[in-house]
């Protein structure tokens, strides 16, 4: 496979599978930028922030792909399925 000219925004692309997408991506010749609130990532976004997506507005005119790795971080517990509606 190769994305060779395909450009892809990784959201939560600093978190464990978020990295592991974003270099997937760019092993595969791609242009992936990491979309994330963390410090490190090449876009700071808080996808939970209307004003933090409306600065994004026209910066990625050429978007082909979107992965979506963000997300809560839960803390592990003992019955995932209890209390599953706060994560939506």
């Amino acid at each position: 496979m190769n994305l060779r000219g395909k450009t892809a925004l990784v959201i939560g692309g600093e978190g464990l599978l978020g990295r592991m997408m974003t270099k997937l991506v760019r092993e595969l010749m791609g242009i992936a930028w990491s979309l994330d609130i963390n410090p490190m990532a090449d876009v700071g976004c808080d996808v939970t922030d209307i004003k933090s997506l409306e600065r994004l507005a026209g910066r990625f005119p050429n978007v082909d792909i979107i992965i979506n790795g963000a997300v809560g971080n839960q803390k592990p517990v003992a019955q995932p399925m209890l209390g599953w509606e706060q994560d939506i």
